[in-house]
């Protein structure tokens, strides 16, 4: 016989401790709907991702997300259960994944924490150090909540207590949802929910480093000096003794047209050199994002007006500056090929940039941002810097605006940048990592 009857999907969630638990849970869920489901009207629908989630591979998307994205999201109750340990971080969460989970419905009321509480602890459990740590980092976070924010826990000390604990937990969740529905009068539609989001950048200053002329003067001076003295050793007819120099030392012996040469050059390459040493030394942009919800492949496009954008590199300064006394290459002196390391491929970044004109775009796409404790963290994308021969500039402006899939509207937002009015110490700093 049919009747009509709300389905509550019911998150089952915990650390992979939790196994029989996880079953002692079903199988009260179980029993519930067949005792009281057609009474009620309420049927619970239990899901773990053990059994309720498909195996997705998806590039620069963590486990955890995929779970969110299948269960999490769907869940009307989640079932948080906790015994020896707290789980893994993830990364929106700095307690673990089940935690996460919970957190995703706890502004709804229907999100319930269990914690084990025997008289002791087993001897597999206080014999080893690494599960004595996991023991007690589960301690610390039950004790967040105990400042009175967070609400309140369930304890069990065994699957008996833990079913009598989730079949009055169940009782209560039917009794709120049947007074939801019979409280729901045909009204309009509700707007879906606004873009809520935090965007900041980190303190660091837009790159500008005008005394870099002066800088390139001291290191040709040095070059021409070291130079000269070599110049000396050799007078202009020994060739014998010039060429035995040349082959066996790690330095070739230039002439006097050479090293003119060469400063002239250096010179012209001013423009050049700005762009290398900011890119190796400059520090990135870095965006923090937070929100109080939950959003959907969330993008966020940065304008910064009235400044340049550089890849950041890794360079030192041996690779951005090219001396005089140029070392001779391994191969030329042991006679063989010296083997490339193999290129490194880094993960999908989060975030992109471009130029437009005179302005720089930074991109910033996140498949799944929550409320978290830590703002999400971009990796660094992009160097901003003024170029040495321009002046006057003390900050520069910055807007933003936001969409995500699963709201409306967008977000939007402004703010500023400080210009570095030399970056002399840090481009010292740099020479001296080398």
């Amino acid at each position: 016989m049919t009747f009509q009857a709300i389905a509550a999907l019911v998150m089952i969630s915990g650390p992979g401790d939790t196994a029989e638990e996880v079953e002692a849970v079903k199988a009260t869920i179980a029993k519930w709907n067949s005792s009281h489901a057609k009474d009620m009207g309420v049927v619970f629908v239990p899901q773990h991702h053990s059994t309720n989630t498909v195996p997705v591979l998806r590039a620069g998307v963590d486990g955890q997300a995929i779970i969110n994205e299948q269960i999490t999201d769907h869940a009307d109750v989640i079932l948080a259960l906790f015994k020896y340990r707290l789980g893994t971080p993830t990364p929106r969460n700095e307690y673990s994944g089940t935690v996460e989970e919970a957190e995703a419905r706890r502004e709804t009321g229907m999100a319930h924490m269990f914690f084990w509480e025997g008289d002791s602890l087993p001897i597999a459990i206080a014999n080893s150090s690494e599960k004595m740590t996991e023991w007690n980092d589960l301690k610390t976070y039950r004790e967040t909540f105990h400042d009175n924010t967070s609400g309140l826990y369930h304890t069990y000390k065994s699957s008996e207590s833990l079913i009598d604990k989730v079949e009055t937990t169940l009782w209560q969740d039917a009794r709120e949802l049947k007074a939801r529905k019979d409280s729901v009068q045909p009204t309009p539609a509700r707007s879906a929910q606004k873009v809520d989001l935090d965007v900041s950048l980190d303190a660091n200053q837009v790159w500008h480093y005008p005394d870099l002329p002066e800088l390139i003067e001291v290191l040709i001076d040095h070059e021409l000096k070291s130079s000269a003295e070599q110049e000396e050793k050799f007078s202009a007819n020994d060739m014998i003794a010039r060429s035995f120099a040349s082959v066996n030392s790690t330095s070739s012996v230039l002439s006097v047209d050479e090293i003119k040469q060469w400063a002239t050059r250096t010179r012209a390459n001013l423009p050049s050199f700005d762009d290398k040493i900011a890119a190796a030394a400059g520090l990135p942009i870095v965006v923090e994002l937070s929100t109080s919800k939950i959003l959907k492949d969330l993008e966020v496009e940065i304008v910064f007006s009235g400044v340049r954008g550089l890849d950041p590199s890794e360079d030192a300064f041996t690779d951005v500056w090219t001396p005089l006394q140029k070392p001779r290459s391994l191969g030329v002196v042991f006679g063989g090929h010296v083997q490339d390391f193999p290129v490194y491929n880094p993960p999908p970044l989060f975030s992109s940039w471009d130029a437009d004109g005179d302005d720089v775009i930074l991109t910033v796409r996140v498949p799944d941002l929550r409320k978290q404790k830590k703002p999400f963290e971009t990796e660094p994308a992009v160097v901003l810097m003024i170029p040495f021969n321009h002046a006057g500039a003390e900050k520069i402006r910055y807007s933003w605006r936001a969409t995500a899939t699963n709201v409306e509207g967008e977000a939007e937002g402004e703010g500023s940048l400080l210009v570095a009015q030399s970056a002399r110490d840090e481009v010292i700093e740099w020479m001296k990592s080398d």
